[in-house]
C-alpha cells in the first residue's frame, strides 16, 4: 500500500467522522471545512481499473454456453449492516443506506428516500441484452456503479426477482457460497435460495478469477462515495457547454467520460 493511498483513506474516514458530529458539535465545524475538499475525484484512481475487472469478470459469466438458456437474470442489490443483509425479499437499497447513517440518533446527512436512481430494486438483463454490446456494456457497468458508491452486495437471480433459482451472490471483493450467504440474516431470509446445477460446476473457478490479483481490497472496496459531497441527495448534477445534464453526481459523471456509459436507474 502506497503512502498516498494510506493518507487519502485516512483523510475520508475522517472527513466522515466529522461530518457526522459536526451538528452535534459545533467545535468541529472549523475542521469540517478542511475535509469538504474529500471529493470522488481523488478517488477515481483506487476504483478505475478494478471497476472494468469485475465488468469483465460478470460478462464471462453471463456469456458463458453454460448459462445459455436462461431468458434473463435479474440483479437485486443489498446492503451488509449491523444485522447483516436484509432477507430475500423486495427491499430498497435507499431504505438500508438511509438507516445506517442513523448513529446514535444523529441527524441523518443526506436523505436516500429521495434519491431517483435508487427509488426501485433491480437491474434485469435479458438474453436479448446479451446479443447487444452497447446495451449489456450499460448494464453491466450500471451494476458495478451501484456496487461501487454504496458498497452494495448483489445476489443474482435466474429468471425474475422472486427466483429461488441463485447464479451467483458476492461483493466488490468475493463471490460466496450460499451457505455462508444464508448465515448473513438474522431471520434466515436467504435460506431457500439454491445455486443453479449449471453455475455449482464452475463457480469455484470463477470465484478465483473474480478476486485474481485482489484488484479489490480493504482500501478501495469500502469508499462510501455515496457520502461525499458531491452526492447530496443528487442535488449536485454535472452539464455540457449547453448547459444540459449530463449526469447526476461525479462519480455518475466519471462513468460516463471514462466509460462511455450512461449509468441507469434502479428499475
Amino acid at each position: 500500500m502506497e503512502i498516498r493511498e494510506v493518507y487519502l483513506l485516512t483523510d475520508l474516514l475522517t472527513y466522515d467522522h466529522l461530518f457526522r458530529t459536526a451538528e452535534a458539535n459545533t467545535q468541529e465545524q472549523a475542521y469540517l471545512n478542511r475535509y469538504g475538499a474529500m471529493t470522488t475525484d481523488k478517488f477515481w484512481s483506487l476504483v478505475e481499473n478494478p471497476i472494468t475487472h469485475t465488468v469483465d469478470q460478470l460478462k464471462t459469466i453471463l456469456t458463458s454456453d453454460d448459462l445459455g438458456d436462461f431468458d434473463k437474470f435479474t440483479f437485486q442489490f443489498r446492503k451488509i449492516g449491523v444485522s447483516g443483509i436484509n432477507s430475500d425479499k423486495t427491499g430498497y437499497l435507499k431504505t438500508q443506506v438511509y438507516n445506517a447513517q442513523n448513529v446514535q440518533g444523529s441527524v441523518k446527512i443526506t436523505d436516500f428516500n429521495a434519491h431517483p436512481e435508487i427509488q426501485a430494486h433491480n437491474i434485469i438483463i435479458t438474453k436479448d441484452d446479451l446479443e447487444k454490446p452497447k446495451i449489456l456494456k450499460q448494464k453491466l457497468y450500471s451494476i458495478v456503479y451501484y456496487m461501487v458508491k454504496y458498497q452494495a452486495f448483489i445476489i443474482v437471480k435466474a429468471g425474475n426477482a422472486g427466483s429461488k433459482n441463485c447464479v451467483l451472490a458476492g461483493n466488490l471483493l468475493n463471490l460466496y457460497e450460499l451457505e455462508y450467504i444464508k448465515t448473513l440474516t438474522a431471520s434466515g431470509g436467504f435460506t431457500n435460495l439454491n445455486l443453479i446445477a449449471e453455475a455449482s460446476g464452475n463457480y469455484v473457478a470463477w470465484k478465483n478469477d473474480w478476486s485474481k490479483n485482489e484488484v479489490w481490497n480493504v482500501l478501495n472496496a469500502y469508499i462510501p462515495f455515496y457520502l461525499l459531497q458531491d452526492y447530496k441527495s443528487g442535488q449536485s448534477s454535472f452539464v455540457d457547454a449547453d448547459g444540459n445534464i449530463i449526469a447526476e453526481g461525479r462519480l455518475k459523471e466519471l462513468f460516463a467520460i471514462r466509460f462511455g456509459v450512461n449509468v441507469e436507474h434502479l428499475s
